[in-house]
């Protein structure tokens, strides 16, 4: 099955809705009427009456505006009220709101154009609004009088043409051969439950509350009063529906990003609607409008975080990243429209910036409000125009570019440094406090940067977020797409919503760091088998990587060389971790990272013998069969995650299971059944493997590349996976894979199908929250770790209780040579209770032995972990394997001559960037670098 995620935006929704109503008008006109013929082209002002047309071809590509009011006469004269769905009326009210949206645009700016370009395209506008007010308002007659709409019409949704109705569109059509006629089946009655669109009295009542334009709060922006919720109305919310866009592009030749497209549509490309020419305004405005829905949203969530502790910040981390990644999707499915309808130049921030703030102005802004005062008017500006258009970053970074030469970095003392001043209110305020913010981050990414250049640290450090990376980018090439824009905006309205807790991320990750290092160095002398394997070197590459990015400052050495070269006084000091106390985000992901590293280091550790297992069914047999049994609280929550069929049957806990039984049959078995009980047992942490392929693994992560979160949506919705990810020791062999079922191949199968190639930008954010929390207190919750060295100190002690008691084959001999009978089986529930005693909530027990210690030459195996490293490091240069990393290094990125220069010059010089002024063409050699 297709694992691809689109997320399509409001454009591509708008296009595709007015696709779809198209195809269904067509197609049930031509079941009625084989050869009908609709009125002429050539009748003005969207009238029905006049010529007749040649007859309608069910498989014809095109539709002509005017056909379009005798299909609709055609379906309400032959269908009865019942059979003609909603979804197709709901579609198109929102489509026509859409298009007076426009139409009203143009006409405010029609008569400022001496082209008479928009004229006409206004002109266009309005006789296609009234084309489709007649199809709507005939689609409306002929259920208006036997289907009440208070009772009968579906809620609507908060979002206009959301995917779920769109999908519902998709159902009514059915799927054709190329040059065959639709067999179009019978429309059916809608059942309220399969849309949820949001209740809308009439069509006059939708452009009465898009007339309404409530004033919009930016996110990021804190109320007056502290108890109202930053982001919950006072921060984040805008109180407006997102705009839709009208008109559209060419076909685009990118099947990366219009696959979508091609799988769902019907016989018609949704671009290809009568010919209309691009309405650029519309693309670019949905653009930005697209950028502050998510913007809100993620702003939402911290606000969460910073009033209730709602959330974690692994998850906000971890959203706040992926709406970084979606802005870049955004931006390049733009520049692909733009450039293939020949509007390159469009394509910039600046451009399009300049386009809607001092050309054309903005839909949402009621530009015949003129405040009392100049102040109130800058204000009303500010809050209404320019923030929308991330104008707060797009300002910092080109104040970067005037005032940093290129290929430097700064030093600036910490007496000279501007703290944020947080609880900003005013326009002045803001500007303050986003300057603040932008040079409390700035000076620590070019520090990065240089390190990088000079090869002092990988392409792509552990944790470091799609942010970042890209404002070293922009310092290197000196250019600023607008995705960048958006994600740095996004970082200012964060510093905003959080106040002075900017720092509680790299807290929570020096106590992760300090937990997971301290369970890896007593793991590793967990045992005999451990301590001579792999599994070692790679506990140690993480323990080396913990102490460079968790508990020392990477950027710190560096900044204290260039402290002494500029002469700063000694007692100013140079404070530690500057970057990871104004940048929630990096430390919070490293904390993620962290934790992911740990989990699948701790499963594999676990997962090397069936013991966890057998010792899991004895647990839950003897706290069913044994009174007063002590409870194990590690192991009971491994099981309440993971269930209790940990030996592949139904139901291991059956009174026919005794625990005797469990310790004779159970306690041995070949590796290919411990791999096969295993592999299906983790399949619950399939996401796990996923996030850490992203974050964590030993791979190249190409940038843009979306398909983990499409593995997650499927997961999510429980739709099949085909992973190749196996980073818990187990053989994909022996993983089953769930294979897709006949049953599996049903209407509500292929729906859940659909819904990953049609995910709204939020709904992909809003499914990463629910999973990676659910990690959190999943996942997460369990130390593996722990258990494994308490049910490592449980089978020994059983087995020790045992032996002495004679109840065991021979002396010292396994638990499997238990000799069962009525006397054994009473004292064994004693036997296990005292076992479980000294073992649960006790302190690891190494059992390295002595001779294994001894035998060991500690020289040799610190040689094997350094020819370990070694071998990483060297992978590293071109793959940046140890830190799973995200992009190629190689020769090329080093300037001629660099080996020429003194190293603390070449540190001096930032690696001796050079000074690039890039225009809208060098885009793709942006894009090309990543």
């Amino acid at each position: 099955m297709d694992g691809k995620l689109q997320s399509p935006s409001t454009w591509q929704r708008y296009k595709l809705g007015q696709a779809r109503v198209t195809d269904w008008l067509k197609q049930t006109a031509s079941k009625f009427t084989p050869s009908p013929t609709p009125p002429d082209a050539s009748e003005g002002n969207g009238s029905s009456a006049g010529t007749r047309k040649p007859k309608l071809d069910a498989a014809s590509d095109k539709v002509h505006w005017s056909e379009l009011e005798h299909m609709a006469e055609t379906i309400a004269n032959n269908s009865k009220p019942e059979e003609i769905p909603w979804d197709p009326i709901l579609v198109l009210r929102d489509v026509v709101a859409l298009r007076k949206k426009s139409a009203r645009f143009y006409s405010k700016t029609a008569d400022q154009d001496k082209t008479g370009k928009l004229k006409l395209s206004n002109q266009q506008h309005e006789h296609i609004i009234k084309v489709l007010e007649k199809v709507l308002g005939v689609l409306e007659s002929a259920v208006s009088g036997v289907r009440p709409k208070q009772k009968e019409e579906p809620r609507r949704a908060s979002d206009r043409l959301d995917m779920k109705l769109l999908d519902n569109m998709f159902n009514l059509l059915q799927f054709q051969k190329p040059g065959k006629p639709a067999k179009t089946p019978k429309p059916k009655a809608p059942e309220a439950e399969e849309v949820d669109p949001e209740h809308s009295d009439s069509e006059s009542d939708s452009e009465e509350e898009e007339e309404e334009a409530p004033k919009s709060k930016a996110p990021g922006r804190k109320p007056v009063k502290k108890a109202q919720k930053k982001g919950k109305g006072g921060k984040g919310k805008k109180g407006k529906k997102a705009s839709k866009p009208k008109g559209g592009a060419k076909k685009s030749g990118r099947g990366g990003d219009s696959d979508w497209v091609d799988r769902f549509s019907v016989g018609r490309d949704p671009d290809d609607v009568d010919n209309e020419d691009l309405d650029y305004y519309m693309l670019i405005y949905c653009f930005f409008e697209d950028f502050n829905t998510i913007r809100n949203h993620v702003a939402e969530r911290w606000a969460d975080y910073f009033y209730d502790k709602s959330v974690s910040l692994n998850t906000l981390a971890v959203i706040t990243n992926a709406a970084a990644e979606l802005f870049r999707s955004m931006e390049r499915e733009l520049l692909t429209i733009l450039r293939e309808n020949g509007l390159s130049k469009l394509g910039t921030y600046d451009a399009m910036m300049e386009m809607l703030f001092f050309e054309y102005g903005m839909e949402h802004v009621d530009y015949d409000d003129k405040p009392a005062t100049k102040e109130e008017q800058d204000e009303k500006i500010w809050r209404e125009e320019s923030d929308w258009l991330a104008w707060s970053a797009y300002n910092g970074i080109r104040d970067i570019f005037d005032h940093m030469p290129p290929g430097k970095v700064p030093t600036i003392p910490p007496s000279a440094r501007r703290r944020p001043q947080y609880g900003p209110i005013t326009l002045a305020d803001f500007m303050q406090f986003n300057s603040a913010c932008m040079f409390d981050l700035f000076p620590e990414i070019a520090t990065v940067k240089a390190l990088k250049k000079t090869q002092e640290q990988p392409p792509v450090i552990p944790g470091q977020p799609k942010m970042e990376l890209d404002f070293e980018k922009v310092l290197e090439l000196r250019m600023y797409p607008s995705h960048f824009i958006f994600s740095l905006q996004l970082y200012l309205d964060i510093r905003n919503i959080i106040d002075s807790q900017v720092e509680v991320a790299f807290e929570q990750l020096q106590e992760t760091g300090k937990v997971v290092a301290e369970c890896l160095r007593k793991s590793i002398e967990t045992c005999d088998a451990v301590f001579t394997s792999e599994w070692k070197n790679e506990a140690k590459r993480d323990l080396h990587i913990m102490d460079c990015y968790v508990f020392e400052d990477f950027t710190l050495e560096d900044k204290e060389r260039r402290a002494d070269m500029m002469g700063i006084p000694f007692d100013e000091g140079i404070p530690e971790y500057e970057l990871f106390r104004c940048e929630p985000v990096w430390p919070a992901l490293l904390d993620f990272r962290t934790k992911l590293q740990s989990t699948i280091m701790s499963i594999r550790l676990l997962t090397r013998t069936p013991e966890p297992l057998w010792s899991g069914v004895l647990y839950t047999i003897a706290k069913r069969d044994y009174p007063d049994m002590p409870s194990w609280p590690e192991f009971d929550k491994f099981l309440a995650f993971h269930g209790t069929d940990l030996l592949g049957f139904n139901a291991p806990a059956t009174s026919e299971l005794k625990a005797s039984d469990v310790l004779v049959k159970y306690t041995t078995m070949s590796n290919g059944k411990r791999y096969h009980v295993w592999g299906d047992l983790l399949k619950k942490v399939d996401r796990v493997a996923k996030f850490h392929e992203r974050y964590a693994e030993i791979k190249i992560w190409e940038r843009g590349n979306m398909d983990y979160i499409a593995h997650i949506a499927r997961h999510h919705l429980g739709l099949p996976v085909d992973s190749n990810v196996s980073p818990f020791g187990i053989p994909q062999k022996f993983a089953k894979s769930r294979q897709a079922t006949s049953e599996e191949r049903t209407k509500d199968m292929l729906q859940r199908i659909q819904r990953v190639g049609n995910m709204r930008h939020i709904e992909v954010l809003q499914i990463l929250d629910q999973v990676v929390e659910s990690i959190v207190q999943g996942e997460f919750a369990i130390n593996y770790y722990k258990l494994n060295w308490e049910i490592q100190n449980f089978v020994a002690f059983l087995q020790e209780i045992l032996s002495e008691n004679g109840m065991l084959g021979k002396p010292d001999a396994n638990v499997d040579t238990y000799l069962a009978s009525d006397d054994n089986d009473a004292f064994l529930g004693e036997a296990i209770k005292w076992a479980i005693g000294r073992s649960a909530e006790q302190p690891c027990i190494p059992r390295l032995s002595e001779r294994v210690r001894d035998k060991v030459d500690k020289n040799d195996y610190d040689y094997q972990y350094k020819k370990f490293v070694k071998a990483q490091e060297r992978m590293s240069r071109i793959r940046n394997d140890d830190y799973g990393g995200d992009e190629d290094w190689t020769d090329d990125d080093d300037d001629g001559g660099m080996d020429s220069y003194d190293r603390f010059e070449r540190i001096m010089e930032g690696g001796m960037q050079g000074d690039y002024e890039l225009s809208y063409d060098d885009l793709d050699r942006y894009y090309g670098g990543y």
